[in-house]
């Protein structure tokens, strides 16, 4: 684990870097090999920042109220309404 002092440093040099690119535009100037490696790296960031949900509603819903019937005997009598 990083020490409060490293993880500030780190955050500072992310952002000198990214200030750096903007002006000198040098993601624009590298090969597109690299360019498309660093937007893959992006979306694994981006993957892993936002919070796991599952959707329990739209048609797609894989916990609809029949698949629950078929799976679980008690929730078969709740689908039937005893």
């Amino acid at each position: 684990m990083a020490s409060k002092r490293q993880v500030e440093a780190a955050r500072r040099n992310v952002k000198e870097a990214q200030s750096a690119a903007r002006s000198k535009r040098t993601i624009a100037h590298l090969p597109e090999r690299t360019r498309r490696g660093l937007q893959a790296e992006a979306r694994k960031g981006a993957a892993a920042a936002r919070p796991v949900t599952r959707s329990r509603t739209g048609t797609g819903s894989s916990c609809t109220r029949s698949r629950r019937s078929k799976t679980f005997p008690a929730a078969r009598a709740w689908a039937s309404g005893i």
